[in-house]
């Protein structure tokens, strides 16, 4: 039930006997003056008021009826009685009428009285949504109420409904016009959807799906760049966002979004790098060893590039051949410097044998190369040169006591197993009789005698 609000005035009090002025009390609804009635309680619902007409015994009968409407009726008193009094008719600004006298003790005394109709109107809405700041209010008859939610954040108002009276809402408050019974409000709540639009510096390019995205409460939206050539993304700037970064080369991501969010996302042209020009360098190793790195080596032009050469075990380098052109190693590391075209490296390697000791010695008039302790691999050959000295000429080559055989000056050994000892020996030339010596002098003389008759011709002649 609603309870009749305000000032309730006993405007006139009329009978067939005599005419008493009264006021009700607003607090009390006790009727002042010379009425013998008392109204103690007043409440409306659906149509009909309910009254307490108190001050006369029991039994008494208790008529009322309802000025402009002309309506009557009555009822059998009973102090605290709660009676129900029909009014088929509200006035147009929600007051009401209505006369109540008591008919059995003369009828002398008449209540006239004016009231206006409160109505209770109530509003809910899901906790998690947020709160109502005042969920219970009253309203006048055909007045309107409005509700203010705290919305928790990222939610808004989506729908509400009352069952009496006209509706209308904002993303936080709800309006009930007309309301011309109790009634009960239902908040209906959703998340947040914003609007996130984005802007790119003019001329760099253009947006891939639209530059204008909707974002959940909370949630991220990404924006793709489709850059012109020579522009990059060099800084974005986002309103009511979390964060707006560059990911990758062309996209935006705008994180935490919790109002309609402005994006700037500024590009910048710059000249384009020239092509980078590339080369190879083809890497291989033999069997015995590897090259790193191996295979095809892309390498930029003017850069340098180092390979690392290993022998495995049991295995040594036996060359390394650049371009077709045997390298030396540094530390067992070979670069290449400032690259300018194809280039091809490869290693080869040799298994390693048993090392054999050979020592040749010589005597005085002549050497021999390589002389002294030679090691060589178990079953190569060595080739030995022998030169000669002046007034000497070669004796014999011996190896392990076998003559060696001895052409142009030059001996080979081969097949080298075990350790081998050469001795090459030297001798001087020596005349076998003294005739050289006198054929000399003999020699000698003619020569003179010759000398002298030539000399003495060309005196006779003078």
């Amino acid at each position: 039930m609603k309870k009749v609000q305000g000032l309730i005035t006993i405007l006139a009090v009329f009978a067939m006997a005599a005419t008493v002025v009264a006021i009700l009390d607003e607090n009390t609804g006790v009727a002042s003056g010379d009425s013998t009635l008392s109204i103690t309680y007043v409440a409306y619902n659906e149509g009909s008021l309910y009254i307490t007409v108190d001050g006369v015994p029991d039994g008494a009968i208790i008529s009322y009826s309802i000025v402009s409407e002309s309506i009557s009726g009555s009822y059998s008193a009973k102090p605290g009685l709660v009676t129900k009094v029909l009014l088929p008719k509200i006035l147009a600004d929600g007051t009401y009428e209505l006369a109540v006298y008591n008919s059995t003790y003369g009828g002398d005394v008449s209540t006239f009285m004016v009231g206006s109709i409160m109505l209770s109107v109530s509003a809910n809405m899901d906790a998690y949504a947020g709160t109502i700041d005042n969920p219970n209010q009253s309203v006048p008859y055909d007045g309107e109420v409005t509700f203010t939610a705290s919305m928790t954040p990222g939610f808004r108002i989506s729908n509400a409904t009352s069952t009496s009276g006209n509706v209308t809402f904002t993303d936080s408050t709800v309006t009930v016009t007309g309301i011309t019974d109790d009634a009960t409000v239902i908040i209906s709540a959703a998340i947040k959807e914003y609007d996130v639009t984005a802007t790119l510096t003019s001329g760099a390019g253009s947006f891939v799906g639209g530059s204008s995205k909707k974002a959940v409460h909370g949630e991220s939206v990404e924006f793709t760049v489709l850059l012109n050539g020579g522009y990059s993304i060099t800084n974005v700037n986002g309103t009511n966002c979390v964060s707006a970064k560059v990911s990758g080369s062309n996209k935006v991501v705008v994180t935490g979004v919790f109002d309609n969010s402005k994006i700037t996302v500024t590009a910048t042209y710059k000249n384009p790098e020239p092509p980078l020009v590339k080369y190879t360098i083809s890497a291989s190793a033999g069997v015995g060893g590897t090259i790193s790195p191996n295979g095809n080596v892309s390498v930029n032009s003017g850069s340098s590039q180092t390979f690392t050469i290993t022998a495995n075990d049991g295995y040594s380098i036996d060359n390394v051949l650049v371009d077709g052109k045997v390298a030396e190693l540094q530390d067992g590391m070979y670069t290449f410097v400032s690259v300018t075209k194809n280039c091809t490296i490869s290693a080869s390697f040799v298994e390693d044998k048993e090392k054999i000791l050979v020592k040749v010695d010589c005597t005085a008039g002549g050497s021999v190369s390589p002389s002294g302790e030679i090691s060589i691999n178990s079953g190569d050959s060595r080739e030995f040169t022998i030169t000669v000295n002046n007034g000497f000429e070669l004796d014999e080559v011996i190896a392990n006591g076998e003559s060696v055989q001895v052409t142009n000056g030059k001996f080979l050994l081969e097949d080298i197993t075990g350790f081998t000892e050469v001795k090459v020996s030297f001798k001087e030339i020596v005349n076998d009789d003294g005739n050289d010596d006198m054929m000399v002098w003999i020699a000698i003389a003619i020569v003179a005698i010759i000398i002298i008759m030539v000399v003495a011709i060309v005196v006779i002649k003078r």
